[in-house]
């Protein structure tokens, strides 16, 4: 039997664990759909009600193929996602560029400005969030929590108020030169369960989606900033790691697109729709026009698609970006969406924060 390489081992194995998949898919799980969609009973009831709450209220308002396409969606995202993986994976092998990928550097000041920058997006948001949550106390019987939330009342205004001076006191502890890490956990897990409370009115909102992941991740930047003496490099595997997870929803929300609306996400339709839905003044000028439309849709789904590109060939990096924050101001102009400045182009500063390190010299000889 000749030698099979551990490369083709893996592609063989992955391979046939996705034609396990989809065969389970389109052979069983689609059926168990239809039995739930027709409230038959069905042993994934359970996990549909955690994963999918809103499935037994939106069954009555949809029919069967839409959560049978939200079934391929998720499916042949999944595959899309395991093969471009696997391609960078055996393409960076190849150039050898996992060696180099992680090393990367930066200072102890660049770290703290970090911080502070999303610190105070935070700090700003949380003066609205408060007024929020106080509001909603008072409509708390219409409040549909999902997943862990499930299990606990909305807060009661005075738990708001002290949820709210806990937070500031730990963003404040955050910055402690020993520790300060454990307390922005602390603080980026109160965000995220600020958001979890506000969403669980039935409508979700994606504006804070990168600045939240940034966010979390930069724990484990403080973590390494703290082993390192001040003045010093500090390790930022940890800010190369909140690059490629931003790139990715990129890539999710591209793909997303093609195979949820497929080559019908490049009618006119589509974008008329998504104008008509929000409109402005600009935004229904704009919806008169096929041409306009189609071309939007292609330019949207062309740089989402090219977005992961800038972890790879950093001479991207500029056009990339630039054409993030066009993208973003835009939607806010012509859909009145995301708000201005958008929280997603701001996280862009993650990728100005690196530092090549410098060869190191013997003043002594010199």
């Amino acid at each position: 039997m000749p030698n099979v390489s551990l490369k083709w081992k893996l592609l063989a194995a992955i391979f046939l664990i996705e034609i396990w998949a989809v065969a389970i898919f389109y052979g069983y799980f689609r059926k168990e759909i239809m039995a739930l969609y027709q409230g038959k009973e069905s042993v994934w009831a359970g996990v549909v009600e955690i994963l999918y709450p809103r499935f037994f209220t939106e069954k009555y308002r949809f029919s069967i193929d839409f959560f049978l396409q939200k079934g391929e969606q998720v499916l042949w995202r999944v595959v899309a996602i395991s093969w471009i993986a696997v391609g960078i994976y055996f393409w960076g092998l190849k150039k050898d560029v996992f060696e180099r990928f992680w090393q990367i550097n930066t200072s102890y000041h660049r770290v703290r400005f970090l911080q502070i920058f999303l610190l105070a997006g935070w700090l700003y948001e949380s003066l609205t969030w408060y007024k929020s949550l106080l509001r909603l106390s008072q409509a708390s019987v219409f409040y549909e929590p999902h997943l862990l939330f499930k299990y606990l009342p909305f807060p009661s205004q005075a738990l708001i108020f002290w949820s709210f001076a806990v937070l500031y006191a730990f963003g404040l502890l955050s910055f402690l030169p020993k520790y300060g890490s454990i307390f922005w956990f602390l603080t980026s897990v109160q965000l995220v369960v600020f958001q979890a409370f506000l969403y669980g009115f039935g409508k979700l909102d994606h504006t804070y989606a990168t600045w939240t992941y940034t966010s979390l991740l930069l724990g484990f930047l403080l973590y390494e900033a703290e082993k390192a003496k001040k003045g010093n490099w500090v390790n930022a595997w940890a800010l190369k790691l909140m690059q490629v997870v931003v790139a990715s929803v990129y890539l999710q929300v591209a793909l997303e697109k093609l195979l949820t609306s497929g080559l019908r996400w490049f009618a006119p339709e589509t974008m008329q729709m998504h104008l008509l839905s929000h409109p402005t003044a600009l935004g229904l000028w704009v919806a008169q026009y096929p041409i306009l439309c189609t071309s939007l849709s292609v330019i949207a789904l062309v740089w989402q698609l090219s977005f992961v590109l800038i972890l790879f060939f950093p001479p991207l990096k500029i056009p990339i970006l630039l054409g993030g924050v066009l993208f973003h101001t835009f939607t806010f102009i012509l859909m009145n969406v995301g708000g201005f400045p958008s929280y997603w182009f701001l996280v862009y500063v993650i990728w100005f924060l690196e530092l090549k390190k410098l060869p190191e010299f013997d003043l002594g000889e010199v």
